[in-house]
């Protein structure tokens, strides 16, 4: 492939999940493949995964997403480092597939949230995309293999609208976000005209304060987010609510996007 076209970037194995064996034996270990060919191409430009997980979405489900991104992060710097691999040469990751592993559970709000959870943890250690199974799938009835993003009568869900509110908001460069509550699920991003910030409640309804750097903030729920911008921001989050929040690059306040369960669609105020 790369004798056709050098600039082409291969991503393999795609296995079923992170598999901590295989895939020490293969990137570094072993079985390496890390290394190059003997045209001195790298035989793989990065290493993906997939995973599919039940139960609490939200909150089990993302750890067991976080668990999996921190292996792959470890073990790509470490094939990194063996052979000497940096910049654009640097190998990468992803996920080749995620979602809740059945219908009923793709169908919940919850898996949105997940889904927000997870482009943070993209975001936060370095890879290179997150690619949801599907746009849709088995007749859209939230049922057997229905995981689709939009159902039958290509109604988005809330997989669709997390992914909407990220993709329109967060650019530029990521930021770590930390709360004092621990329902609450928090990063951002800053760019050259805009410092973005995603609130993940998964819990009952609250009232953080917003600290837009890594100053201590009084009060019960607080929310630090590391852009540099020394403004505190006072916020009511609903129960089981995500919420974007857009500010200029000063800490003014410029938008909410608002994405309760039960409401039909994301509202921004």
């Amino acid at each position: 492939m790369k004798a056709v076209d050098p600039t082409i970037k291969i991503f393999g194995p795609d296995e079923c999940d992170w598999l901590d064996t295989e895939y020490n034996s293969l990137l570094g270990g072993a079985a390496d493949i890390t290394g190059k060919d003997a045209n001195g191409n790298y035989y793989i430009d990065g290493v993906s995964w997939h995973r599919y997980v039940g139960g609490d979405l939200a909150t089990a489900g993302a750890n067991d997403f976080l668990d999996r991104v921190k292996k792959a992060r470890a073990r790509v710097d470490y094939a990194n480092q063996l052979h000497g691999r940096t910049g654009s040469a640097a190998l990468q990751w992803g996920i080749g597939e995620f979602n809740a592993s059945d219908g009923t559970g793709v169908c919940q709000f919850a898996n949105g949230q997940m889904f927000a959870q997870i482009y943070g943890y993209v975001m936060k250690y370095g890879g290179t995309y997150a690619t949801t199974w599907s746009m849709q799938e088995g007749g859209g009835a939230c049922g057997g293999t229905d995981f689709g993003f939009v159902s039958g009568n290509l109604t988005p869900r809330s997989s669709y609208y997390h992914m909407q509110m990220v993709s329109r908001n967060f650019s530029g460069t990521y930021v770590d976000g930390t709360s004092t509550s621990t329902a609450m699920r928090t990063y951002g991003a800053v760019d050259t005209d805009k410092i973005a910030v995603m609130l993940v409640n998964v819990g009952g309804a609250q009232t953080c304060s917003v600290r837009l750097n890594s100053d201590a903030v009084g009060g019960g729920c607080t929310v630090n987010i590391g852009a540099n911008t020394p403004v505190t921001f006072t916020q009511a989050i609903g129960a089981q609510t995500s919420m974007v929040l857009v500010f200029n690059r000063q800490g003014q306040f410029v938008k909410r996007i608002t994405y309760g369960n039960g409401m039909a669609a994301p509202q921004t105020s």
